[in-house]
């Protein structure tokens, strides 16, 4: 994806699995070592929940305009 940061093959992701792209989040084996379905899918549920999050920032956002 153009424009996002990587840290050579892998896609780089703060702590709340947020990219360099507003509003883009990434979890698993994209975005780093160790490869497991485990950490894959608890990563899964804190970009996901993280996700939710942002678009609801949004909507209250677009409600006060």
């Amino acid at each position: 994806m153009p424009g996002i940061e990587t840290d050579g093959p892998h896609i780089k992701v703060d702590i709340n699995m947020k990219t360099s792209i507003e509003g883009c989040f990434a979890a698993g084996d994209c975005v780093g070592k160790p490869y497991s379905y485990i950490k894959s899918a608890g990563q899964g549920q804190i970009a996901a929940l993280n996700a939710v999050a942002y678009l609801d920032k949004l909507k209250i956002e677009q409600r006060k305009k």
